[in-house]
């Protein structure tokens, strides 16, 4: 049984996978990683995992925190083999983040079809944390989770009920703004499960944390905020909605025109918008920037960010950021934005026949539903998915450390987390294995100055 008090070591070496604008002279051509296309065993999921593997992968690692009542807490993840059991023939561990549906068994199957497609399910510790909801989290482990864990342990939970609620992307406290819960934040659920791995696996060479679409936003923000050992930290990210500056520039207006502007994009103009407009406590407040007095983000249940508030500790933190590692794979796809009318959608890409030609955003991975972020603070980073995230990587490109960063990579889809785990960039950035088609194009001219 797992000790409750036992509060997990920091310290293992961690890969975390988790603009004016213009064309570049590369055009808008993808590099060669993203002329693949996910094999159609990788399109669906795996009855048999969803049914025979993935219920016997269901585990979870104790959390340090205790409640008044004396509760204790575990985190629910899916996992190739209990977390607080090291096999020693394992080097490498790739956490994946699920998305806003909380599906993480598809995400776990999914990446357990990606480590078999290289051979390389023996040597990887396949994780997929769960940030469910209160209903789907305490009626699935009623009917048993994790034998490590009996009746006296408690599973995390977030409240999913409204679009305020707290939310795990930002880095929200588990539990209800009622009292309900732990109130464990999911920033500190990713730092004890980096701890727990560094101590319970010193063999490990390297722990990838991917993040896709929901997942990509919390990975970036807890990557900002995250109290753990980044000395060999890689973030390898795709297709956020948002994102979060830490400055108060944004891109250049002529770097979000309402269309898509393809995989060739690039922002050479970053600017403080114009206040009256834009008033900095709307554009600028978190989760889209870093200023968190006066919101509701201090209020309650986001008991993590509190000492953030100070601006001397927002600049430590943006110091630690800026040496780490980070790393994006687009879908070159991932362009459509169907909420804003005056938004110019692709014929091509926005109107897929399985939406019964209706205009869908979020597709497949959101089938038909449009999710794309229209407030302001959302518009002023990009129009869509694919812009927002080139005009990201480029603003990093104007901070300290640019040599740190690669160039982004690319797959042909749209917003389609199999499509990124599928990838040659992601392949040989989170299990760190060559493979021949991994050859990047020339990066955008902007990138090498």
């Amino acid at each position: 049984m797992p000790q409750a008090s036992a509060v997990p070591t920091l310290g293992v070496r961690v890969l975390l996978l988790a603009c004016a604008c213009r064309r570049s002279a590369a055009g808008s051509q993808p590099s060669l990683s993203s002329a693949r296309t996910p094999p159609v065993s990788l399109r669906q999921p795996s009855d048999t995992c969803h049914t025979i593997v993935a219920p016997a992968s269901q585990h979870g690692f104790p959390l340090s925190h205790h409640s008044k009542s004396g509760k204790t807490w575990y985190m629910p993840v899916y996992s190739s083999a209990p977390l607080l059991a090291p096999a020693e023939n394992v080097t490498r561990a790739v956490v994946y983040l699920h998305g806003a549906a909380g599906n993480a068994i598809d995400y776990f199957c999914d990446a357990m079809a990606v480590a078999e497609s290289l051979n390389a399910t023996e040597d990887t510790l396949t994780v997929a944390p769960w940030f469910g909801s209160e209903h789907t989290v305490e009626a699935k482990t009623k009917q048993g989770w994790d034998p490590a864990f009996p009746g006296s342990w408690s599973p995390l939970w977030w409240d999913h009920s409204t679009h305020e609620a707290i939310s795990w992307t930002d880095g929200g406290d588990s539990g209800s703004t009622t009292g309900a819960g732990s109130h464990i934040s999911s920033f500190q659920v990713l730092n004890e499960l980096v701890g727990l791995l560094s101590s319970m696996w010193p063999q490990l060479e390297t722990i990838a944390i991917s993040g896709f679409s929901a997942g990509c936003q919390l990975a970036l923000r807890w990557a900002f905020f995250a109290q753990a050992d980044f000395g060999k930290v890689r973030l390898v990210v795709s297709d956020c909605n948002t994102y979060m500056y830490n400055t108060a520039e944004r891109p250049a207006e002529s770097c979000r025109p309402l269309e898509d502007t393809e995989s060739g994009h690039w922002c050479d103009e970053f600017e403080v918008p114009n206040a009256t407009e834009y008033p900095p406590m709307e554009y600028n407040a978190y989760k889209y920037g870093t200023i968190l007095e006066g919101t509701r983000y201090v209020d309650r249940g986001y008991r993590y960010l509190l000492p953030f508030q100070a601006a001397s500790a927002i600049e430590r933190a943006a110091a630690a950021f800026y040496t780490k590692d980070i790393r994006f794979v687009f879908g070159t796809q991932d362009v459509c934005n169907c909420r804003d009318p005056e938004f110019n959608n692709s014929e091509a890409f926005c109107f897929p026949r399985a939406c019964a030609g209706h205009c869908a955003d979020t597709f497949p991975d959101g089938t038909c539903h449009n999710l794309v972020d229209i407030r302001p603070a959302a518009m002023l980073q990009g129009s869509n998915r694919l812009q927002r995230g080139l005009n990201y990587a480029a603003y990093l490109q104007t901070k300290p450390h640019p040599g740190n960063r690669k160039a982004p990579d690319f797959f042909v889809g749209g917003h389609d987390d199999k499509g990124f785990f599928n990838s040659v960039a992601f392949k040989a950035w989170a299990f760190g294995i060559h493979l021949d088609e991994a050859a990047a194009s020339e990066p955008p001219n902007a990138w090498r100055r």
